[in-house]
């Protein structure tokens, strides 16, 4: 649950693209990505002593109580907590206006999608045969 907090956190921060690496060489993308995966890398060691903390500190308490139900209740409880505010963080951040400026610019472009080529053939195609305005209106069955 850490993992999923820090993992929307991180997502609205530094949106990366899903994009080969040959066309990152060609957009002038290749530094951006690397320096979003180290930053990815090093917080997921943070993470991850993070947790090795949070079993240890329940192992400790477990000892000193004799129980291990209620540090490890515990340990649950604490990691749906912060994936809770995370998410609750990573939803703020994405509201920003500096922030939705940069994650809008990077949602993939679905215009040179090949459904979307597709679709244009087909409307120039019913364009051309003269259909009725009300078809010439409507572009793969939603209204442009």
């Amino acid at each position: 649950m850490l993992w999923l907090g820090v993992d929307n956190v991180l997502s609205v921060l530094l949106p990366n693209l899903d994009e080969p690496i040959r066309n990152r060489r060609r957009s002038g993308t290749l530094k951006q990505f690397a320096l979003a995966f180290v930053v990815s890398y090093l917080i997921g060691y943070l993470v991850n002593f993070m947790l090795i903390w949070r079993a240890l500190a329940a192992r400790e308490l477990a000892a000193r109580w004799g129980e291990a139900m209620i540090p490890a209740i515990s340990v649950v409880v604490s990691s749906l907590t912060m994936w809770f505010l995370l998410t609750v963080l990573a939803t703020a951040l994405a509201q920003q206006p500096k922030v939705r400026r940069r994650l809008l610019k990077d949602i993939a472009d679905y215009s040179a999608h090949a459904e979307a080529k597709a679709c244009a053939r087909e409307t120039a195609q019913a364009l051309g045969t003269g259909q009725s305005s009300g078809s010439a209106e409507r572009v793969g069955g939603r209204p442009t």
